[in-house]
C-alpha cells in the first residue's frame, strides 16, 4: 500500500512540473529563454531605486514582479523585446516586490506583474497583469512620445490572443 502511495505521489509531481512547463511553452517561454531575457532587463531594489527611478531625466517603468509568480516569468521575453525597441526614450527596470516591501508599499503594489509608469519621479499610472508589448506600447503612448516600429509581440502567435490572468499574487 505504502508504494501505491508513493507511486501516485511521484506521478502527480511530475504531472504538475509538465503541466507547467507545458503552459510556460505555449507562450514562447521557457526557463532558459526567459533567463537570459531577465539578464537584458536591469533591476532595481530598495537602495537604487530613488537613483535610478526618482532621479531619472526620462520616464521610467518599473515592473514589479516576484520570483514564484508564472505570469511574471512569461513577461520577461516581452519587456527585454520593449526595452530593446523603446532605445533611451523610457527605462525599463524590475524590481521584486518581495525583495523591496516598503517601495511596493509606498506605490500600492499589490498584485505582480504590476508595471508602474514614474515620470519627473512621480507614479503617473500602471498596470497589473499581464501584457502583449502592444498593450504596452499602448500604455506607455498615453504619457511618453515614443518613436518605434511595434514587431509582433513574443508571446502571441498573431492571432491577437493574450496570456492568461495573472494566477500569482504578490502578498505585502
Amino acid at each position: 500500500m505504502k508504494e501505491a502511495l508513493i507511486v501516485f505521489i511521484i506521478a502527480l509531481v511530475i504531472g504538475s512540473i509538465m503541466n507547467g512547463m507545458k503552459d510556460l511553452d505555449m507562450w514562447g517561454v521557457n526557463s532558459s529563454s526567459a533567463d537570459s531575457a531577465a539578464n537584458k532587463i536591469p533591476a532595481v531594489n530598495e537602495a537604487s531605486f530613488d537613483a535610478n527611478v526618482v532621479q531619472s531625466s526620462v520616464p521610467v517603468l518599473v515592473d514589479f514582479y516576484t520570483d514564484n509568480s508564472e505570469t511574471s516569468k512569461q513577461m520577461v521575453p516581452v519587456l527585454a523585446a520593449l526595452t530593446t525597441d523603446l532605445g533611451s526614450s523610457v527605462k525599463v527596470f524590475r524590481m521584486d516586490a518581495n525583495e523591496s516591501p516598503v517601495i511596493s508599499d509606498k506605490y500600492n503594489v499589490q498584485g505582480v506583474p504590476d508595471f508602474v509608469l514614474f515620470k519627473n519621479g512621480e507614479k503617473i499610472d500602471h498596470m497589473v497583469g499581464p501584457q502583449t508589448k502592444e498593450q504596452m506600447v499602448s500604455f506607455l503612448k498615453k504619457y511618453v512620445k515614443l518613436q518605434l516600429d511595434v514587431q509582433p509581440s513574443p508571446q502571441t502567435d498573431g492571432s491577437g490572443n493574450t496570456p492568461p490572468p495573472s494566477s500569482g499574487t504578490f502578498q505585502g
